[in-house]
């Protein structure tokens, strides 16, 4: 896949159309995620967000660092009770 290059018009609220060709090339549709990086300057991306990739990838993590969910969640509990 190459460069695609499309100028594209910002609306009055701040939305832009994302050409249909990328939208379906992506797999983009109503509701999908995108993550938005300003690079400085004039440079901003936009990223499709896979949220299921992302989670996979926390999991893995967690296993790899035999981190204890349960144990965080006990003391998140613990936090919330104290502010409570």
């Amino acid at each position: 896949m190459g460069i695609m290059v499309e100028v594209v018009v910002v609306d009055e609220r701040g939305r832009v159309v994302i050409p249909r060709e990328v939208r379906e090339r992506l797999g983009l549709s109503k509701g999908s995620r995108l993550l938005l990086v300003e690079l400085g300057g004039d440079t901003i991306v936009l990223r499709k967000l896979d949220v299921k990739r992302v989670l996979e990838a926390i999991a893995r993590e967690v296993r790899e660092k035999g981190i204890d969910l349960e144990k965080i969640e006990r003391e998140i509990e613990k936090e919330a009770d104290k502010i409570a």
